[in-house]
């Protein structure tokens, strides 16, 4: 049989250590660079948060698991 092969072939043997992750240590506090300048977020009240989070889980769930999450965020809909 014959196998089409995209990419690299693995080699035979032991398996190929896996690539090392990209680490933000690298460049040291560069990802909060401009951290200061940016203007703070209002956190929204937890309420209009458990809300939003049930309106995005409703076509995702059973109406079982969709009315226990209600349950334990203490909202009634």
């Amino acid at each position: 049989e014959s196998r089409l092969s995209i990419g690299p072939k693995s080699p035979k043997g032991p398996a190929a250590s896996p690539p090392s992750p990209v680490s933000a240590t690298r460049v040291a506090g560069r990802y909060l660079t401009h951290q200061r300048g940016l203007p703070a977020l209002p956190v929204p009240p937890l309420q209009q948060t458990c809300e939003r989070y049930l309106a995005a889980l409703e076509p995702l769930v059973e109406a079982e698991e969709l009315t226990q999450t209600r349950e334990l965020t203490m909202i009634d809909k």
